[in-house]
């Protein structure tokens, strides 16, 4: 582009100089040059600056294996034709796309054109659409301008939950309903036993067998129970999950939210905790229109940010409502693996904010040394902990001590295992 501009500003400078010196027929050449030139600004500046653009993403929210269907529509709102005009809708390089995303053609005033494409969600994460690449020009190819112009759309691609337990009937349960330390509500399908009858006890209670044998009034009497729940505590540092485990990452993540999702359905409270990196913190803003020198460079308006080093965890308070499942499974979406963190020293720092009335499930990819020593400090707090590891092998040893301390475990090898998680 710039080369361009310095061959066109030396050609009018010769012909000035030609002018000065020679005069005549060059005065003609020289006017001719410079008509030229300005028509050539013309149709490629102030008519590219009016285009208007609008962007139709049909959902913003979806599942690995849906589809979003995108359409941008362009508007020559100015006075003055686009001589030529190529478009592109620029989107994060990992989505695919059913079609092709740009057009060639040229605009009259008041015309305009439209771009459909549909976007195939084959992994999770959280993915830019936009902006849009605009690339014009003269009749003369003397003048090309390159534009990237807003609106941007995010797009989150969540994992999807498989059922738990749907092969097997859960018998010991880490998470579940448990006896409560003290009475404020009574569970009516845990019966404890039957008692005399006392003022303000309800009608439904009373045992009428008991009351007949032996004459007085008896009432049914219950155990204090509470439900669980999890704090859903997931390791995704980049040392857990090296290159070649990539898959392994990607199955504790659906673990993770199969989780979620099977707590969500049996309205029983549920957190998210994990040492990884929210993706939306990698991918930089693009608030307004810029002018570029090269599809190259608007181009680079998709690169991703190098995570911070050290930084908060991603967390989602505990809840039981679907508000609270969509912020677990959105924050899933967009988790990467972080450089911050590891999973021991999250533990230490984090684990005296979380909800003691809540089970610590901790998701690895191995059963390591140090990990142990953090279940150590998790049981030494009064919490009931339950691990499940990940495509890894489990290491006898750590499985006695983690049975002796009274940790159950649990092996993830592939997507099929989450159905037989008896939580």
């Amino acid at each position: 582009m710039r080369r361009r501009r310095l061959v066109v500003g030396l050609v009018l400078l010769l012909l000035l100089l030609a002018l000065l010196a020679l005069g005549g027929y060059w005065a003609l050449v020289f006017y001719a040059a410079m008509l030229a030139v300005g028509v050539a600004w013309l149709m490629t500046y102030p008519s590219l600056a009016r285009l208007r653009l609008e962007r139709f993403v049909s959902d913003r929210e979806v599942e690995i294996g849906e589809r979003v269907t995108v359409r941008v529509r362009i508007l020559n709102a100015g006075a003055l034709p686009v001589a030529w005009l190529l478009l592109e809708d620029l989107v994060t390089p990992a989505i695919d796309t059913s079609s092709a995303r740009g057009e060639l053609t040229w605009l009259s005033p008041g015309c305009e054109v439209k771009i459909e494409y549909q976007i195939l969600c084959s992994r999770r994460g959280y993915y830019r659409v936009g902006p849009l690449f605009a690339e014009a020009g003269d009749y003369f190819g003397l003048l090309r301008r390159f534009l990237a112009k807003p609106p941007i759309h995010y797009l989150t691609v969540r994992p999807r939950p498989l059922p738990i337990g749907a092969l097997l009937v859960p018998t010991s349960r880490p998470v579940g309903e448990v006896r409560a330390p003290f009475a404020l509500l009574d569970d009516p399908t845990r019966p404890a036993g039957v008692r005399e009858y006392r003022r303000g006890d309800p009608l439904r209670r009373i045992h009428w067998k008991a009351t007949a044998h032996t004459g007085r009034l008896h009432s049914r009497v219950y155990e204090p129970a509470v439900i669980q729940g999890a704090s859903i505590v997931l390791d995704f540092h980049t040392a857990s999950w090296p290159e070649g485990r990539s898959g392994d990452s990607e199955l504790a993540v659906t673990t993770a939210a199969s989780i979620a999702t099977h707590l969500r359905d049996r309205n029983q409270q549920f957190a998210l905790v994990s040492n990884g990196l929210d993706g939306a913190r990698m991918i930089e803003d693009w608030p307004c229109e810029l002018d570029v020198s090269s599809r190259e460079q608007a181009a680079e308006v998709l690169r991703r940010r190098e995570p911070p080093e050290r930084f908060e965890p991603v967390t989602v308070a505990p809840g039981r409502s679907a508000e609270t499942l969509d912020l677990v499974l959105g924050a899933l979406a967009r988790l990467h693996p972080g450089t911050g963190l590891t999973l021991e020293e999250m533990i230490a720092r984090e684990h005296p904010a979380w909800p003691r009335e809540l089970a610590a499930l901790l998701i690895v990819p191995e059963l390591r040394e140090s990990l142990m020593e953090s279940i150590g400090i998790l049981r030494g707090a009064r919490f009931p902990v339950a691990v499940i590891v990940v495509g890894g092998e489990a290491v006898a040893s750590q499985v006695g001590n983690l049975r002796d301390a009274g940790v159950t475990l649990y092996h993830v090898p592939s997507e099929e295992a989450i159905a037989l998680l008896a939580l």
